[in-house]
């Protein structure tokens, strides 16, 4: 399962994982479930990428089109109160098309509402003020619900 999507209601924290072969339409249905699902974007949101994350099949034309598909609402400017939201990445080939997505998703965004890259799961709960127990459970995921998957067997959003 490539894309999981789970929640923490205790850290009002979202957390994404990408892993294992990432194909256009595993983006594709998350950004349909992110779009169905707006409420979502009212929490602080960390993108997690395996060091094994495969996204050869994808490609400049489709990150294109997942901005156009998907970019207002991960915009979401119009918010009173901005969620905050980050990836952390250390796989080269997943940074160069990450590279090009945060280029197209902070351009119009003043500082305080750019994503963040972080090279590791503490130095994001650090960006979050996180305590260390809390912190912990980031990084490991514990206590975090799924919400949905998107993988080729079939994509399930509970």
């Amino acid at each position: 399962m490539p894309i999981l999507v789970r929640h923490n209601e205790g850290l009002e924290l979202t957390r994404v994982d990408f892993f294992g072969k990432v194909l256009p339409e595993h983006v594709r249905g998350y950004g349909a479930y992110g779009m169905a699902n707006p409420h979502w974007t009212e929490f602080d949101t960390i993108t997690f990428v395996a060091d094994d994350t495969d996204v050869r099949a994808i490609k400049l034309a489709d990150v294109d089109g997942f901005f156009d598909a998907f970019g207002p609402v991960l915009r979401a400017a119009d918010k009173m109160v901005r969620r905050r939201s980050g990836w952390v990445c250390d796989n080269a080939t997943f940074k160069r098309g990450l590279a090009l997505w945060l280029a197209k998703r902070n351009a119009a965004c003043e500082r305080d509402g750019e994503v963040r890259l972080f090279a590791n799961g503490e130095a994001a709960s650090e960006w979050l003020l996180l305590s260390p127990e809390k912190a912990a459970a980031l990084v490991s995921g514990k206590d975090f619900t799924e919400l949905a998957r998107f993988d080729s067997a079939s994509d399930t959003v509970r």
